[in-house]
């Protein structure tokens, strides 16, 4: 069984690893991302690694930024399918 700790661990994990695939299918970087939401670069890599807890303002302006709703930014609902480069 899981500690509180550890469950907080494992969901700041899942939520940088949602954080970070819809940042990249946005297709930003993590310097040009910080600096649209005004934070820095290392505050946005916390946040996506997991060893930092993004604030709720801060998970908004993400979730515009990429275009997503809070639930999909969060891994709570599907992100919408790619979209496709036609050649």
């Amino acid at each position: 069984m899981r500690t509180p700790e550890e469950e907080r661990q494992q969901a700041r994990r899942h939520l940088g690893e949602c954080l970070a695939v819809a940042r990249a299918r946005a297709r930003l970087s993590q310097a040009a991302a910080a600096e649209a939401i005004n934070v820095r670069k290392a505050t946005l890599s916390g946040w996506e690694t997991g060893a930092r807890e993004p604030m709720a303002v801060d998970l908004q302006r993400l979730a515009d930024l990429y275009g997503l709703t809070l639930d999909q930014l969060t891994g709570r609902a599907s992100l919408p399918p790619p979209e496709r480069k036609d050649t």
